[in-house]
């Protein structure tokens, strides 16, 4: 994953359940450097809290463009789909990947391009 144009990224999780997977993928994905350029924000919930508390994470970049993801606990799901039938939670590792990457490749094009 390119963190070259990140600045702030925000978690939230219990390192327990398995709805917080990606966020904790996500953490891993860092390089080792990444303390030093980027304002992270990580809280853990306990145990007792997997089965009722979501999983978050928000990316923020230079252009203060802020990513939001939220995955529900299977149980505390509500029918929460969108239009093509897709629950709301079901965004993967690859999806949020894609995304930021995504969105670096255009702000190193409007980088290149202004300098």
């Amino acid at each position: 994953m390119k963190t070259t144009y990140l600045t702030s990224l925000s978690t939230t999780l219990s390192p327990f359940s398995p709805h917080g997977k990606v966020a904790r993928l996500v953490l891993s994905l860092l390089p080792a450097d990444a303390r030093s350029r980027i304002a992270i924000k990580t809280t853990l919930l306990p145990r007792s809290s997997a089965l009722t508390s979501p999983a978050t994470l928000e990316l923020g970049f230079k252009d203060g463009k802020k990513m939001q993801w939220r995955w529900e606990p299977k149980r505390r799901l509500k029918e929460q789909h969108d239009e093509e039938g897709r629950s709301q939670d079901e965004a993967k590792l690859k999806d949020v990947v894609e995304e930021v990457e995504r969105h670096w490749r255009g702000l190193k094009r409007k980088e290149e391009l202004a300098g």
